[in-house]
């Protein structure tokens, strides 16, 4: 009795179980303050037996209680009235799209692209004004009339222009104000001899050294040449008063010949040399400047053809001047590999003066 009431006293405390306790009976807690009857925490224990329970504090609320199903393994309870979990319900409509965040920084330069084709050509802009009218030339230069020759250094100075034919005016004033002044090509030509119907005479100017021969072939009309041998040949001179308008530093010669027999490439080399005497000096043995020559190469069959050779530009000596009495000395070069006569027909000169046209 005693004993009874000793563990009833005994029982009404708190109790705290130490180690393994089997209950066969039934336990009533309807009048507890409170239970607890699962082990509590925030990690399921690694291992459990099937019946064991566990209290997850850290679950979603409602799904906190986890059972041991089978050796080792935990199963959360869900939610329902006691049957198994019913089928999964149907997606549920997207929500609506959140705000748009903030921009981003700004990223890094890309790398420059290639070149773009070349745009089309722009319109042409407008012409622009007309500049004022020049001044006008000067005037005709007091005592020049129509006609006038102009020397070297006359005012205005004349325009020297390309070589022209003889006499024909090859440049002017296109204001059409002032004297109008050109250049062009006077030319006088100079045959070496002329013949009567059975005699040859020296042309008008030449003087002809020893060993000269003046012949002349053809019927009627005939004609008249100089004969220049190729072995010792002679020389023939041509005295004659240039115009004084004459530029001479212009001044050009060729020699019209043909050859007496020849063959084709043979080349004939003749000589040219002048002196210029002005008034008041001696026309004895005059100052020759150096020679010019110019090469003539024969073409296929050339005995009897007429040939000219090209134009040569005499040296001026010192002091030579258009109105001046001019010598003009030919001779043939013996380099030459013609063996054949020199013909000489005649000489032509040309040099530019100047004229004025109103």
């Amino acid at each position: 009795m005693l004993l009874a009431l000793g563990m009833g006293l005994t029982l009404a405390g708190q109790t705290t179980i130490n180690g393994g306790r089997v209950v066969s009976g039934n336990w009533d807690a309807g009048n507890a303050a409170a239970t607890k009857p699962a082990k509590a925490g925030t990690s399921l224990p690694a291992t459990c037996n099937v019946g064991e329970q566990f209290f997850k504090t850290d679950a979603g609320a409602g799904q906190n209680l986890y059972f041991c199903t089978s050796t080792g393994t935990w199963t959360q309870m869900s939610g329902g009235g006691g049957g198994g979990s019913g089928p999964t319900g149907p997606t549920g409509a997207t929500g609506a799209t959140g705000a748009t965040g903030a921009t981003g920084p700004t990223g890094p330069q890309g790398s420059q692209g290639p070149t773009g084709p070349t745009g089309a050509t722009g319109v042409t802009g407008v012409t622009g004004a007309t500049g004022p009218t020049g001044a006008t030339g000067p005037g005709v230069p007091d005592g020049v009339s129509r006609g006038t020759v102009l020397y070297g250094n006359a005012t205005p100075a004349a325009a020297w222009l390309a070589k022209g034919t003889s006499g024909q005016v090859v440049g002017y004033d296109a204001n059409d104000v002032g004297p109008k002044t050109a250049k062009v090509y006077q030319t006088l030509y100079y045959p070496t001899c002329y013949t009567t119907t059975s005699t040859a005479y020296t042309g008008t100017g030449w003087y002809l050294s020893s060993g000269t021969v003046l012949t002349y072939t053809g019927t009627a009309p005939k004609i008249c040449f100089m004969n220049i041998p190729d072995s010792s040949p002679p020389t023939a001179t041509l005295i004659f008063r240039s115009p004084s308008a004459w530029d001479l530093t212009t001044l050009e010669v060729h020699l019209t010949f043909h050859p007496s027999v020849g063959s084709q490439n043979d080349t004939i080399i003749n000589r040219l040399e002048l002196a210029c005497i002005d008034a008041g000096v001696s026309v004895v043995d005059p100052t020759f400047g150096s020679p010019a020559s110019v090469t003539t190469t024969l073409g296929a069959s050339p005995t009897s053809k007429l040939l000219t050779a090209s134009w040569i530009a005499p040296t001026l000596p010192s002091g030579c001047a258009g109105g001046q009495l001019m010598y003009l000395r030919f001779s043939r070069d013996t380099t030459d590999t013609a063996t054949t006569g020199d013909n000489w027909v005649g000489v032509t000169l040309r040099a530019k003066t100047a004229i004025i046209l109103e």
